[in-house]
């Protein structure tokens, strides 16, 4: 972190206005405030909503001190003392705060120690169920840590509608609290490996449901995006829908993980960095389709058709009723056909 010493630290502050500068406008004096991180105000990012984007984003958070260098705090002795930090430096009994950084709040009867962590736990755990993960109903969460970030996400996603929240912590009174908040399952993270009893507490039998295949697609598709645009690859997309289909909506969305990115390897095997992935409705049919720019994969430069991680794919499309077929052609490639219990309808996937 570029913070330089001697520096008044503190990110997570409330109090009330003593006193505005001349130039200030939209706060007075005895204004009950909570402090937040600061952001230019003029750039694209923070023109858009989106502050925590803001290419100032470090230097006026963490670089404790004006945006001209200067600093508004002097020791004993004189000597300047670097101030600022995340916009408020709140470990004191006053700060200097840009009002980028300050949100009124209604003079109510909420302590300052609960209203405090809304400048910056509450809105990242939150911010990160509802904004980077848009998390929707019937999903499945899982956090890592119920402290203030983590139990925030975890209220955001029983808000958001997730049909199963994991909390996993090493402090039971945390746990019990995580469940008054929305947890569905609780993983001790002392008990033994957590990411093995994640893996176990998440593939528990659930009674089957109707799930938006669309919308199963479209989710694991935001989780896969960022991935292959950083390999170079371009990831279209074609959908019809809404369309339903019944099955767990976790195994489904991990099924196509697995044929999307297996189909990436693929393509840039053979030289051609581009894949599709449809959802089209034909009647009871739905086809999930995965294809190189509308033809099947070359299986000469494509791995094998056991190498695509069919063994994940059976146990998934297993548990949620179905059964796979694995067709090979050496002319259009190998074709992965997931049938699925939803009044006739399929999945199938091109590799």
């Amino acid at each position: 972190m570029p913070t330089p010493f001697p520096v008044v630290l503190g990110h997570e502050g409330t109090g009330v206005v003593e006193t505005v500068g001349s130039s200030v406008t939209g706060f007075r004096p005895g204004d009950r405030v909570v402090a937040s991180l600061s952001f230019c105000g003029t750039c694209k990012n923070c023109l858009k909503g989106l502050p925590s984007y803001c290419p100032q984003q470090y230097p006026l958070n963490f670089g404790a001190q004006r945006a001209d260098g200067s600093v508004g705090l002097r020791d004993g002795s004189g000597e300047p003392v670097h101030d600022h930090f995340f916009g408020q430096s709140s470990f004191a009994g006053y700060g200097l705060c840009r009002p980028h950084s300050l949100i009124k709040v209604p003079d109510s009867a909420e302590p300052d120690h609960v209203l405090a962590p809304l400048g910056c736990g509450v809105i990242t755990g939150a911010g990160a169920v509802w904004n980077v993960l848009r998390v929707t109903p019937g999903s499945t969460v899982a956090v890592l840590g119920a402290g203030a970030v983590g139990l925030s996400a975890v209220m955001a996603a029983s808000a958001a509608g997730a049909a199963r929240i994991i909390v996993s912590d090493v402090h039971p009174s945390r746990l019990n609290l995580a469940t008054q908040l929305g947890a569905t399952d609780l993983v001790d993270a002392t008990a033994g490996d957590t990411v093995e009893q994640l893996s176990l507490v998440s593939r528990r039998e659930t009674s089957p449901e109707c799930v938006d295949l669309v919308m199963v697609v479209r989710d694991s598709l935001a989780i896969a995006l960022p991935h292959l645009e950083r390999r170079g690859i371009t990831l279209n997309q074609q959908m019809d829908g809404p369309v339903y289909t019944v099955g767990r909506r976790d195994s489904l969305g991990q099924v196509v993980l697995n044929l999307v990115f297996n189909a990436a390897d693929a393509c840039e095997a053979a030289g051609r960095p581009e894949v599709w992935v449809k959802v089209l409705s034909r009647g009871e049919q739905l086809a999930l389709v995965v294809e190189d720019n509308g033809r099947g994969f070359d299986t000469r430069t494509a791995p094998s058709p056991d190498s695509f991680g069919l063994s994940g794919i059976r146990e998934r499309t297993a548990a949620c009723g179905g059964s796979v077929v694995v067709d090979a052609a050496p002319d259009r490639g190998t074709r992965i056909d997931i049938a699925l219990p939803a009044h006739g309808a399929r999945m199938a996937g091109v590799l």
